[in-house]
């Protein structure tokens, strides 16, 4: 089963965001497939995004398509740092979990949501 994983990040200011990483961490169970990225780049090998910067109420989205190796229930996890001061860094991270090939198996589109009082994962 090909899964997609889509990760979108809205600075909500005030200030620019600047030098943004974006840590994905799925699980050793998917093997990446194919990726893509609407601003700043992707490498596959350590899978970190990184952002130069993003004005107040700018986005950028992450795209990652994924393959199962295996039957069962996987982890995805992402996590945002910037060196643009968090007021409320509690909220930096989140985790899918998918149930791969059983009978209630979750097709298509899953959406990481990471909330920030400066960014906004959805």
């Amino acid at each position: 089963d090909v899964i997609t994983f889509s990760i979108k990040l809205t600075t909500n200011g005030p200030d620019k965001s600047r030098n943004i990483e974006v840590k994905e961490m799925f699980d050793n169970s998917l093997t990446l497939k194919s990726f893509s990225v609407s601003k700043g780049t992707f490498d596959e090998s350590t899978k970190k995004w990184d952002i130069d910067g993003l004005d107040n109420g700018e986005s950028a989205e992450l795209l990652i398509k994924a393959v199962a190796k295996t039957k069962g229930i996987v982890k995805n996890v992402v996590s945002v740092t910037s060196e643009t001061f968090d007021h409320n860094p509690k909220n930096n991270d989140d985790v899918e979990i998918v149930k791969m090939g059983l009978k209630d198996v979750i097709k298509g589109q899953l959406r990481n949501v990471v909330e920030w009082e400066e960014w906004r994962l959805c």
